[in-house]
C-alpha cells in the first residue's frame, strides 16, 4: 500500500502578519500572498511608502523563468541542458555567478550538493508527485553521466558531457530570497520585512517598528501541526529548511523523499530528517541545507561552520543537535 503525503511547510512564520493593502502606518505591515517558483510566496512589509510586494513576486518569478526553470525552453538552464553537450554555451553574468557559488559549495561538501543531478531529478520526478522507484539500471546510467566535477567552465561559457543535466532547484528558493533582499535594500522606505518562498525558505529583513525580534518557528518533521522550537533573530537573515517530509512517498515501509544523494542516486539516508540553516546569503543557505542533509549531522555541522552559518539538525530518532551559534538563537518548544 502506498501512503503519500506532500507537505510544503517547512517553517511557520510567527511575525504577526496582517492582511492589508496599499501603504502602511509605522506599526501596521502590508501583507501579500502570491505565487512564484511553483509555490506560495508570502510577504510582510513594513514601509511608509508604496506597496512593492507585487514587484518582489514578479522578480522572483522572472528569476525562475529567465534562469532556473528546466521546464521552460527559453530559460538559461534549459538552453544549457539541450546544447552544452554539443558546444560551449555562453552564460549571462547572473547565471555565471550562481554557478560559481554553487560549484564552490559542491567542492566544499564533497559533492553532497551537486547542481548536475538534473537527469536523476527527472528520473525520480518528485515534482510531478511520481511514486515510481526507478530501476537500478536507470539510476546507474544517470550516475555514469558524471558529476559537478565534469562541468567545464571557461570564463562565462559552460560545457557538459553527454547526458549530464543541470538542476539548480535545490538552491532556487534561496536565490529568490537574495532577489527579494536586493529589491528591499534598494527601497529606503522599507524598514523591515519577512519573505517566505514555499515556507521552507525565509528572509527576515531589517527590523520591525517596535524593535522586537523576528520569531521563526520550525515545524516538527513528523507532525505538521506542531513545532520543535523557535528561532529568535534580529536584522537580516536567510533561513532554509530541507526535510524528508516535504515531497515523499512510502512503499514497503520505506520513505522515498526528494533529497537525493548524488553519490548513490537514491534519497539520502544520513540519519537526519530535517536540517535548518541560518546565514546571510540565500543561495548558500539553500545549498547548505541540502548538503548538510545529505552529509548528516556530524559532517554537516563542520560544513555549516566553514561558511559561518548556523544549523539545526533533527535526527531520525527526533533528537535535535545544532551549532553553538544556533543554540543562542534557539528557543525550544518543550
Amino acid at each position: 500500500m502506498t501512503c503519500k503525503t506532500t507537505y510544503r511547510l517547512a517553517a511557520i512564520i510567527t511575525a504577526g502578519m496582517l492582511m492589508l493593502t496599499g501603504c502602511s502606518s509605522d506599526n501596521d505591515p502590508i501583507s501579500f500572498t502570491g505565487y512564484a517558483m511553483g509555490t506560495v510566496v508570502s510577504e510582510t512589509l513594513y514601509t511608509d511608502s508604496d506597496d512593492i510586494s507585487t514587484d518582489i513576486e514578479r522578480a522572483i518569478a522572472s528569476v525562475e523563468n529567465t534562469y532556473l526553470s528546466r521546464k521552460i525552453d527559453k530559460s538559461e538552464i534549459s538552453k544549457i541542458n539541450s546544447k552544452a553537450s554539443l558546444s560551449p554555451v555562453e552564460m549571462t553574468d547572473t547565471l555565471s555567478e550562481y554557478m560559481d557559488t554553487l560549484l564552490e559549495v559542491s567542492r566544499d561538501s564533497g559533492g553532497a550538493f551537486d547542481p548536475s543531478v538534473g537527469a536523476l531529478s527527472a528520473l525520480w520526478d518528485f515534482d510531478n508527485d511520481s511514486e515510481i522507484i526507478p530501476s537500478e539500471d536507470d539510476i546507474s546510467k544517470c550516475l555514469s553521466y558524471g558529476s559537478y566535477k565534469d562541468i567545464q567552465l571557461s570564463g562565462s561559457s559552460i560545457s557538459l558531457p553527454p547526458g549530464l543535466k543541470l538542476d539548480l532547484g535545490a538552491a532556487g528558493k534561496g536565490i529568490a530570497l537574495d532577489t527579494a533582499e536586493s529589491i528591499l535594500s534598494s527601497d529606503k522606505n522599507v524598514s523591515g520585512a519577512v519573505i517566505s518562498v514555499g515556507e521552507s525558505s525565509i528572509l527576515t529583513y531589517g527590523s520591525k517598528p517596535d524593535g522586537s525580534d523576528w520569531q521563526i518557528a520550525i515545524r516538527d518533521p513528523r507532525d505538521k501541526e506542531s513545532t520543535i522550537g523557535t528561532l529568535i533573530l534580529s536584522g537580516t537573515n536567510c533561513i532554509g529548511t530541507s526535510g524528508d517530509y516535504q515531497k515523499y512517498f512510502e512503499k514497503n515501509g520505506r520513505r522515498y523523499h526528494h533529497i537525493l544523494d548524488p553519490s548513490t542516486g537514491y534519497p539520502a539516508e544520513s540519519g537526519v530528517i530535517s536540517v535548518t540553516v541560518i546565514c546571510d546569503s540565500g543561495i548558500i543557505c539553500d545549498a547548505l541545507s541540502t548538503a548538510c542533509f545529505v552529509l548528516g549531522a556530524d559532517e554537516g555541522m563542520k560544513l555549516a561552520e566553514k561558511y559561518g552559518a548556523e544549523a539545526i539538525f533533527v535526527k531520525d530518532d527526533q533528537s535535535i543537535v545544532m551549532t553553538k551559534g544556533a543554540e543562542k538563537l534557539w528557543q525550544s518548544a518543550s
